[in-house]
């Protein structure tokens, strides 16, 4: 899966091929459904410019569906020269926690729910989680000065795990009030 930019200066009309679109985003592998959700995500590394959060969520590096989120800081946007990336490169990576975790079904900003100046995420995760590997889950990640690398969501600041069997805790678009 890929994700393309398009700077529509202004209100965008008619078609836009993607072919000429202004980034593109590529997922690290065939069959990562890289896109599935994205989200403009506010300041959450600090750096003075808003990010943006593209998820991954059946990313296999070892055939279990983890899923990866990735957060892509608008200063490396800024200074992308052939405006084309490979997510791997991403600023941060956060992976699913268990087999078929499909984390990043959902992404979203929440705002700065700390109160230190740093956009804070919410990650959906439609399947797996710490005690029922069939449960869903939502990650609370806070943002913060020079985050960085990968991180697993078994990491996450908070953790909300569905208590039910099937239930589709993290699999809706969510959207911050």
């Amino acid at each position: 899966g890929a994700v393309y930019l398009v700077l529509a200066g202004g209100a965008p009309s008619g078609e836009v091929s993607l072919a000429d679109a202004d980034a593109r985003f590529t997922g690290e592998e065939t069959g990562s459904y890289a896109g599935t959700d994205l989200a403009g995500v506010g300041d959450v590394d600090g750096d003075g410019v808003d990010d943006v959060l593209i998820s991954a969520p059946t990313t296999d590096h070892t055939s279990t569906r983890d899923g990866v989120v990735y957060l892509i800081s608008g200063s490396t946007i800024e200074s992308m020269s052939d405006w084309s990336m490979d997510l791997a490169g991403a600023d941060l990576r956060l992976t699913g926690v268990v087999q078929e975790n499909l984390a990043g079904l959902a992404v979203a900003s929440v705002g700065d729910l700390d109160g230190d100046s740093h956009s804070d995420l919410l990650i959906g995760a439609g399947g797996g989680g710490f005690d029922d590997p069939s449960a869903a889950a939502g990650y609370l990640v806070l943002g913060a000065s020079g985050i960085s690398g990968t991180r697993s969501l078994a990491e996450a600041d908070k953790t909300i795990l569905a208590e039910v069997y099937g239930e589709q805790l993290g699999a809706a678009p969510l959207r911050a009030a």
